[in-house]
Formats: structure tokens, sequence, C-alpha cells
């Protein structure tokens, strides 16, 4: 029904954005991750929009682009998962991320976003190994990383996402590391050398 708002940014908060077009406001959903990037208030702001109808609710939710509205919508067709798990979804892993993993089926990536437990990690990858082969087949520099995961490896992608790198980053530098280094390198170096990869490739 709605495919997209191009408006006047009137009003934001980190669930919802409110788009003045001609005098209509129109309200849709957000993440916080939208939020950051959007302009200020006042200014001209374009939202691709799902629109879901629910018995008690007909609710709009916005992105910042057409991925990450499909990402969404793929993910309402997992069993178990309703808008609200979706949405944070869709705020903690962009398209590649949770696509990457999926093929991976890394459940435990998945299981780092709040609200999705192993089983409905499980059951996304089950539900959508089939599409997010596809995706990541026609694109695999951008979904598949390929990054053996050794119990090292494993150990210092966890200490770089505790620090706030996101996985599809500390995984690239993580990668280029190993490249360089085929002896191999201790935890403590393996994080180091990865955090020098990400400075220079800024």
């Amino acid at each position: 029904m709605f495919s997209y708002l191009n408006g006047t940014l009137s009003e934001a908060t980190p669930s919802n954005a409110t788009i003045d077009i001609q005098g209509v406001g129109y309200q849709a959903q957000i993440t916080p991750t939208t939020y950051n990037a959007l302009p200020q208030t006042g200014q001209k702001v374009m939202l691709f929009t799902s629109f879901v109808v629910r018995e008690n609710a007909h609710t709009l939710y916005g992105f910042l682009t057409k991925e990450e509205k499909g990402l969404f919508e793929s993910l309402l067709d997992v069993s178990g998962v309703g808008p609200k798990m979706a949405l944070s979804l869709t705020g903690h892993l962009s398209p590649e991320e949770l696509f990457g993993a999926i093929v991976k089926q890394d459940v435990k990536l998945l299981s780092k976003v709040p609200g999705i437990g192993k089983k409905t990690a499980e059951r996304m990858i089950l539900d959508l190994k089939d599409k997010a082969a596809k995706i990541a087949g026609a694109h695999p520099k951008n979904y598949l990383i390929n990054l053996p995961l050794d119990q090292e490896t494993e150990d210092a992608l966890s200490a770089l996402t505790n620090l706030g790198y996101t996985p599809s980053v500390a995984e690239k530098a993580l990668k280029k590391v190993r490249e360089s280094h085929p002896e191999g390198l201790s935890l403590g170096e393996l994080i180091t050398q990865a955090l020098r990869a990400i400075t220079v490739g800024r």
C-alpha cells in the first residue's frame, strides 16, 4: 500500500519518525540505527516503507534503503518472527551480515541480537537458507567472507564485536590479518593486528 514516504522530517525519536507530506503527517516505526542516520527535523527525507496489518494494529515501518526493507519483509516470512523482532534484527545486523550468518549457519551471531534465542536463530537459518544462498551467490564478496572460525579467531571476533565493531568489519580485518600472517598469531596479537587493519582501512 505504501512503498515509500518522501517529504519533510517533522519529528523523530529512536523508535519513530514522522514525515510531513503536503500537510499530512505519516508516522513510521524505525530502528535506532535509522534514527542516527536521519537528517535534522525540517529537512527532506525519504523512507522506504513496509505496511504491516495485524488484527489490532496497522503499522508503517520505515527504512533508509530498499535492502533493509527487503530484509525486514523476508524476516516476517519466518515462523515465530513478528514485526517487533524483525525490526530488532534489522537494526542490529545489515542485510550482508544477516544473510551471511544464515549462509554460514552462524547461530551464535544471530543469537547475539536481543530477543533472539538459539531456537529462533535455527528456525531463521532453516527458513531463509535457500533465499540467503541465492542472494549471497550473486554477491559473494559482500556476503561470504569465508573466514575459518578456529577458536582463536572466534575469540578475537567476539572481542572486536564487544568493542563495538560490526561483525562484517571485524571479520574482514581478521581475514586480512590471517592472510598476511599464515604462521599464526596469539590471541592478543591477532586482536592488535586486526585493530590496526580496521584503522588503516578507514
